[in-house]
């Protein structure tokens, strides 16, 4: 029979038995799910969607915050060799109505009605099934009734379907921006999977006494890669409440281990240095002190040379005195938190190694199912995104781009053969789109972007070209730029269509002398800010403009901003109104 992720996970359940697996909240109380019990629930949950008749090869669509109901429902979907379809919580209704057009699916997972009540208007022709993870009500089918219908089935139903399952057979349709378009669902196969969890096996070696912290999106591929890692390698889960509520679940559960996204390790910088800021003035020169004699340490470490006696005894203080009370805020056990989704500011992870607690980056897509290449817990550089994990080739072609072969690297894109053939060279190199280069001594560092997708510090990767033509339907914005790459939100830069904005002055009793005076002008500001919001309506909250600054002047090809076809040339505009830029980003 085959390995796959199913077949690992029940070896696990038999091996570990009554040993904690996942860990979850409810009402305010810490539930702690074993691993024979995790098993089980994944079995039954996969015989009840059997009997709403999920057939192998059907696909279920799920949409909810990251849960432990999120993980159980995905497994039971695995185990029918049907396909995952994971949908953000957070994608505005009309997306979700294109990603479902797409695929197809026989089944819809909620996590509550409300969310149909948000989906319904869009999703007018819907007569399947509908599971939801909370409540029983009419019309739904509840956790509770799901178990109950899985009753009439024969329970080797089950152990026959994991059988079935073959290394070629597509467990997930992942959806990620293209560079010009709607969402893409990349196809990643059982066989993706299974390499993904063995080349990360390779680095993290975390037991059954071990706990990692999930509170990304399971609709991260990340979250997700380390979702399969944790059920594959025997070690234990534990599920945030939300976001608000990490600091405290982080000193109730004590993880070993977390994955995150820059931006969450950009608030847990801004919050310790808000603490020291906000402490007496000797705590704040210990802190420094401490920080300084952390940096110097972290240097040496990265070049494996060895401390100096003086050296050993400064830190050891600085520990007592500092280092322990920062790691006591992520529970005190704390041996490595894991950055991907988006590039890591270097300094960020300098300040957290200096303080004691190793912030390892990595790099990969959608597309080749989670990391390609991370820093390992005793071989790293800051500012470069690590070596090339076990079975992932890579080679840098002339042009600096980043092509990528092995197992990990996905089937290709749902129903857009060209889009998939684009994806690959002649001789099946994956083409990422990334401009890198590799350090003498082997760490990969990312440069440039080929593509033009942004990838904010909260590590979502958002196609500007949309969200540009959707504001350029207003007819008082004649072109507009969308940035915000390793930003917390997005800005824009914006010029208008000067006679219609004109005509429109005039109507208004707004006076002005020329362009520069128009553009400055707080009315016309409101009006495009007017115009701005009834878009962003139709986005997702992390697709949406901020802030913007109006120009005086439009874009170009004889000023070198656009190109012959009238493309915005991003870098150019980016560099040539960089202050504009930072100034958005100013008190933010």
């Amino acid at each position: 029979m085959p390995e796959n992720i199913l077949t690992i996970f029940r070896r696990n359940a038999l091996r570990l038995g009554n040993a904690p697996c996942l860990h979850y909240k409810k009402k305010n109380v810490w539930i702690h799910l074993s691993w024979v019990d995790a098993e089980d629930t994944v079995r039954r949950y996969a015989l009840g969607l059997a009997a709403l008749g999920l057939k192998a090869g059907g696909r279920v669509a799920l949409l909810s915050k990251t849960r432990v109901e999120w993980t159980l429902l995905d497994m039971s979907v695995l185990a029918n060799q049907a396909i995952t379809v994971p949908l953000y919580h957070t994608l505005a209704a009309e997306q979700i109505a294109f990603i479902l057009k797409d695929c197809k699916p026989s089944l819809l997972i909620l996590e509550n009605p409300a969310q149909w009540e948000r989906l319904k208007p869009h999703l007018s022709h819907w007569n399947s099934t509908i599971v939801i993870m909370d409540g029983e009500e009419t019309g739904f089918v509840g956790l509770k009734e799901l178990r109950e219908r899985g009753k009439s089935l024969p329970v080797n139903l089950y152990d026959e379907n994991l059988r079935q399952i073959q290394p070629i057979h597509p467990a997930t349709y992942v959806y990620t921006s293209g560079t010009t378009g709607p969402p893409k669902g990349a196809i990643l196969t059982h066989r993706n999977l299974l390499a993904e969890i063995e080349a990360l096996q390779e680095v993290f070696r975390f037991g059954p006494e071990q706990i990692g912290f999930m509170c990304l999106p399971l609709a991260h591929v990340i979250a997700r890669a380390m979702q399969f890692y944790q059920l594959a390698q025997g070690c234990q889960a534990a599920y945030a409440e939300s976001l608000e509520m990490m600091p405290v679940n982080l000193l109730e559960i004590k993880p070993h281990f977390m994955p995150g996204v820059p931006r969450l390790f950009e608030k847990m910088h801004e919050r310790i240095l808000n603490r020291v800021q906000q402490s007496p003035q000797f705590l704040q020169k210990l802190f420094n002190w401490s920080l300084n004699i952390g940096s110097h340490v972290s240097d040496l470490q990265q070049r494996k040379e060895p401390l100096g006696f003086v050296l050993r005894v400064q830190y050891f203080l600085a520990g007592v005195l500092i280092y322990r009370k920062v790691r006591r805020g992520f529970g005190g056990r704390i041996r490595c938190l894991i950055s991907g989704g988006a590039p890591l500011a270097k300094p960020i992870a300098q300040f957290f190694h200096a303080l004691g607690i190793l912030l390892i980056e990595g790099y990969g897509l959608t597309e080749t199912s989670a990391a390609v290449t991370l820093n390992r817990l005793d071989d790293f550089r800051f500012g470069t995104v690590g070596k090339p994990l076990e079975g992932v080739r890579i080679k840098i072609n002339p042009d600096g781009e980043i092509c990528i072969k092995g197992d990990t690297v996905f089937a290709g894109y749902l129903n857009l053969k060209e889009d998939t053939m684009a994806a690959f060279d002649k001789e099946g190199w994956f083409l990422t789109g990334d401009i890198g280069e590799f350090t003498k001594d082997g760490f990969l560092r990312i440069t440039d972007r080929k593509k033009d997708i942004i990838a904010t510090s909260g590590g979502k990767k958002i196609s500007p070209q949309n969200i540009e033509n959707m504001m350029q339907q207003s007819r008082y914005i004649q072109q507009i730029m969308v940035y915000g790459d390793q930003q917390k939100f997005l800005s824009a830069l914006v010029t208008l269509n000067w006679e219609v904005v004109e005509d429109y002055a005039k109507k208004n009793g707004i006076t002005f002398k020329s362009r520069k005076d128009m553009a400055e002008n707080p009315d016309i500001y409101k009006l495009v800010q007017t115009e701005i919001a009834e878009q962003n309506k139709h986005l997702s909250s992390f697709e949406t403009i901020k802030k913007f600054a109006i120009l005086d002047t439009n874009f170009s090809v004889e000023s070198g901003e656009l190109t012959p076809t009238l493309k915005v040339k991003r870098k150019i505009v980016t560099e040539k109104y960089k202050n504009i830029l930072q100034q958005l980003y100013l008190d933010s």
